[in-house]
């Protein structure tokens, strides 16, 4: 009898084993796009081609959307500036360098005729992307937290876009029998 009963249970196991547990939501964060703007890097593919293959859901915070365009157009302005230095250290160097300001035109001219934000848009369309807003986390819940300091509100008191993302997460993303999946390249301890 010992004999089936384990063969039973080694084949419950295998059964068990044999089942692929697939996300139901992919939750992605800003630093995910901030890597990769343009989203042609191999891992970028890699979750298109796996949303396509899979019923999961990809999930963008409107805090996380926002933060992404902003950074963008910070690093926009950032290199902007660094070709403009650039540029006049080498009219320094060089007698006769023209066009200087040329480059920096073209980059001005390219973001305002297709903006990050529309071109953001649109691939997060294109995947079926649900942008979840955070309208209805109560502002006193956020103070709350960070108030007493809860994570992911640091002593310093940073931690506010952090706290939407989270409570965005726990809202729209965590249901009973789903699995939730959050990308994100920073170390994130799980604690209340």
């Amino acid at each position: 009898m010992d004999r089936e009963t384990s063969k039973k249970s080694k084949s419950v196991v295998n059964a068990e084993a044999s089942k692929t547990v697939r996300p139901q939501f992919i939750v992605l964060d800003a630093n995910v796009f901030i890597a990769d703007y343009w989203l042609r890097s191999v891992s970028s593919v890699l979750l298109k081609d796996f949303l396509k293959k899979t019923n999961a859901t990809l999930v963008v915070p409107k805090v996380v959307f926002e933060e992404v365009v902003n950074h963008h157009e910070e690093d926009l302005k950032k290199v902007k500036s660094d070709i403009h230095r650039m540029l006049r250290g080498a009219g320094r160097l060089v007698r006769n360098v023209k066009g200087q300001e040329d480059s920096i035109e073209a980059i001005s001219k390219q973001s305002r005729d297709e903006p990050y934000r529309n071109f953001l848009s649109s691939e997060l369309k294109s995947l079926n992307a649900m942008i979840v807003d955070y309208s209805d986390i109560p502002h006193s819940e956020v103070v709350g937290r960070d108030l007493r300091r809860r994570r992911p509100f640091q002593e310093s008191g940073k931690g506010y876009r952090d706290t939407l993302l989270w409570e965005t997460i726990l809202r729209n993303c965590i249901k009973e029998n789903a699995v939730t999946v959050f990308i994100t390249d920073h170390y994130c301890p799980v604690k209340g």
